[in-house]
């Protein structure tokens, strides 16, 4: 059978993968083929040929900018220029350009007490909260004026009335705290 198979022509698809079985093996025996000494990383001087390296051109990145080229232009419109500022008596230096917008602060400065304080950090502490505590109070009680207070309770009564009409069955007012007094005498004495 195995000769039958031999004299039949192959069909493409046969005939690609033995052309790709054949250069895979290329492929593979050139990797694991012995590489030349400038291929193999960091060689050491006894690793390769002598005076070898002076006959390989190597390319490298440079991390720095190359320099300029300097040629005999670039040297004469320099020469040019610096004959005719010394002709004209133009000596002047870079000229320090402010930024505009951009103003230097002064640095306030802060006098400080070098007398021991009578009062605890706690208590110093405490009075910086009170303050900020007191400042806060005032904003808010400024800020609601009448007119705000108008507009919340009208509010109010319309969000009851949209509750009523929105839900079928009945929905209470809701609770209002009424100022109630209370006697502060001991249990004891009121029953006697």
């Amino acid at each position: 059978d195995m000769e039958g198979e031999e004299d039949l022509p192959k069909s493409s698809h046969e005939k690609r993968r033995a052309r790709l079985a054949e250069k895979t093996k290329k492929l593979e025996d050139a990797a694991m083929a012995e590489k030349p000494w400038m291929m193999q990383g960091e060689v050491v001087a006894s690793a390769r040929p002598k005076n070898s390296a002076l006959e390989v051109d190597m390319d490298f990145e440079h991390v720095q900018l190359p320099p300029p080229v300097i040629t005999e232009e670039i040297t004469q419109s320099l020469e040019d220029m610096i004959k005719q500022r010394i002709l004209e008596s133009r000596f002047d230096g870079v000229v320090h350009v402010e930024t505009a917008g951009v103003k230097k602060k002064k640095k306030e400065l802060i006098e400080l007490d070098d007398e021991k304080s009578k009062k605890g950090l706690g208590e110093v502490l405490e009075a910086d909260y009170m303050k900020a505590k007191a400042a806060l109070e005032e904003e808010e009680e400024e800020e609601e004026t009448d007119l705000q207070k108008q507009a919340k309770t009208l509010l109010s009564h319309l969000f009851l009335r949209l509750d009523a009409l929105s839900h079928f069955q009945y929905t209470p007012k809701p609770h209002i705290e009424e100022l109630s007094v209370k006697p502060e005498v001991p249990a004891v004495q009121m029953e006697e």
